[in-house]
This record gives structure tokens, sequence and C-alpha cells, in this order.
């Protein structure tokens, strides 16, 4: 079996599982609200704070879009190095974000997780779809 036979599945796997656990934290946002926020707060505190979290959860959707676009064109999908870095990125923001749910973590902590998790292999598959785009101009 070849790796490239193992990777593309893996990093699909992985890709998936990770948006996954991020579309879960739209229903469980509340709760990591609230943990951020003091025991008494005001509903423009928790609106604020919400909004915070959503705009990260949208941003993340919208670095998975990039991403679905990168690997289904096939222009970043059998880079051997790239695909295995696409995968540890997933699997660890997919793990950090399950445990962010789990825990009714702090809602802030989803901005770190998205700019490593989500935000660096988002941008990352950005530059490949353009390195990738201007070698093949030269061919």
């Amino acid at each position: 079996m070849g790796v490239m036979t193992v990777l593309v599945p893996v990093r699909f796997i992985a890709m998936m599982g990770h948006f996954i656990a991020c579309t879960l934290v739209f229903w469980s946002r509340g709760d990591n609200v609230r943990a951020g926020l003091p025991l008494k707060f005001t509903q423009e505190q928790f609106d604020r704070a919400d909004a915070s979290l959503t705009t990260a959860l949208v941003l993340c959707m919208v670095f998975f879009v990039v991403e679905l676009v990168g690997f289904w064109s096939g222009l970043t999908m059998f880079v051997h190095t790239h695909s295995f870095m696409h995968i540890v990125f997933h699997v660890a923001g997919c793990i950090a974000t399950c445990v962010f749910i789990v825990d009714g973590s702090h809602f802030v902590l989803f901005w770190i997780y998205f700019a490593f998790f989500n935000a660096l292999p988002g941008v990352l598959e950005v530059a490949r779809i353009v390195s990738v785009a201007l070698v093949r101009k030269q061919w």
C-alpha cells in the first residue's frame, strides 16, 4: 500500500472530524461563553462574548472551505508533506476542540485553537495553491 493511498483518505477524515467538532461548538457555545463571564453578567456582556465565539467559528468554516477547495481541486491532494501536515493539524484540532466542548472552557481559548488549527493550515493551503498554480503556468 503506497503512502498516498493512506494519506489522502486520512487527511479527508481528519479534516471532517475537525469540521464536525467545530460544528458542535455552535450548539455548546452558551456553556463556553458563560465560562468566560463573571458569575453575574449582563445580557450585553453575554452577547458580546457570544459574538466573539461565533466570529471565530465562522472564520473556522471559511478556512475549512478554503482547504476543501484546495483538496478537492487536486492542487494539494497529492503533496505528501502537505497532506501529513494537515493530518497533524486537524487531528490535534479535533482533539482540542472536543476537550474545549466537554470541559466548557473559556471562549477566548477557541481563538487560540482557531489560530493554530484553522488559520495556519488555511494560510498554508492558500500558499500551496498559489505555488502550484504558478508552477503549472510555467509549464
